[in-house]
């Protein structure tokens, strides 16, 4: 009987401690309101002066209604490690209102995007919940954009010596004909 008494005890006093333990807080943050799943483009790849849409659906993952969400995308240069939102045109400063998303109800959104600048970049989408604090960021697309160098030689040679030899010869036949043009009148 002793024993069932001290474990009766030590049972007793293991749950009042557990009582007096602070309570940890879960914040509304940790819960995802929205999801974001971008639909296009997979990949970009190119050259600077790339226009194109990127389109992402936005959905709401609770039993009520969002108000009030902020949708917008964000470029991460990987080389530099910076970045950026004018870079990308008027992309990069473009927030999406969304008045209200019903339960479980889906929409799609549609960015006009230009990139300008060569590098390798990473996109994504982002929605905002300004009631709740949650931010939901979808996967990121991956953008290669290549410098413009490769220039064709051969033009650019044929180009440097043709155009002089033209422009010589040009010159020296507007220079005889004045000549010849004043024999004549004398």
């Amino acid at each position: 009987m002793k024993r069932w008494k001290k474990a009766l005890l030590v049972l007793t006093a293991l749950v009042f401690s557990f009582m007096h333990l602070p309570a940890i807080k879960v914040s509304a943050a940790s819960f995802l309101d929205c999801e974001v799943t971008l639909k296009s483009p997979h990949t970009i790849e190119g050259m600077p002066l790339y226009e194109t849409n990127v389109v992402f659906t936005v959905t709401n993952k609770t039993d009520s209604r969002l108000d009030n969400l902020l949708a917008y995308l964000s470029f991460a240069d990987i080389q530099n490690g910076r970045i950026y939102d004018d870079e990308f045109g008027a992309a990069g400063e473009t927030v999406i209102r969304l008045p209200g998303l019903a339960a479980k109800e889906s929409t799609t959104i549609t960015i006009p995007l230009q990139i300008a600048f060569a590098g390798h970049f990473l996109i994504s989408a982002s929605v905002v919940n300004p009631n709740s604090g949650s931010v939901a960021v979808s996967d990121a697309i991956s953008v290669t954009m290549t410098r413009i160098t490769a220039m064709n030689n051969s033009l650019v040679i044929m180009t440097a010596v043709i155009m002089p030899v033209i422009c010589l010869t040009i010159a020296v036949c507007l220079t005889n004909r004045k000549k010849m043009s004043r024999q004549h009148i004398d």
